[in-house]
């Protein structure tokens, strides 16, 4: 759980710097990154480690936090909504190299949950399939991650200053 609420503040905070870079709408930024953090946080961290354990002929458990321990989360959704908000209003942190380290800790994160998600949760004999483990864990990561923090953010500002 530890490093899935980690993951979150991460998430809300990278997606709301990328989408303050194109588009300056603090309000729509904040609903951005809470929103594609739900959701990406969730596939990354449970949804694709745990369709990994299936794939591969695991007995896995699905623990949703965002639905089970809803309260738990949100904490972690309002402070990196904050740190987004700081990030905003701190003028060296919209340079791409703070964005770059932003995603690159995101992402680290991302892959350390979904980790251990897929070990706490039914895959603890992960070794005997290490090479197939490793790609999988980092399609759970990579895709899901660069979709929030770069992709999403980007086509929402996009769209919002054509209109």
């Amino acid at each position: 759980h530890t490093f899935h609420y980690i993951h979150i503040i991460f998430a809300v905070s990278g997606s709301m710097v990328m989408f303050y870079r194109y588009a300056q709408r603090l309000v729509l930024g904040i609903v951005i990154g809470t929103l594609s953090a739900s959701f990406f946080c969730t596939l990354s961290d449970v949804l694709l480690p745990y369709l990994a354990g299936i794939m591969l002929g695991k007995a896995m458990d699905l623990h949703i936090c965002f639905f089970t321990d809803f309260t738990s989360v949100v904490p972690f959704l309002i402070i990196g909504a904050l740190n987004g908000l700081v990030m905003f209003y701190i003028k060296d942190f919209k340079t791409e190299a703070n964005s770059l380290n932003l995603h690159f800790f995101h992402t680290f994160v991302s892959a350390v949950a979904s980790i251990f998600y897929s070990i706490g949760h039914g895959f603890a004999d992960y070794h005997s399939y290490l090479g197939i483990f490793f790609l999988l864990m980092l399609g759970a990561v990579v895709l899901p991650c660069t979709l929030a923090d770069v992709v999403v953010p980007i086509i929402i500002a996009r769209m919002v200053n054509k209109k």
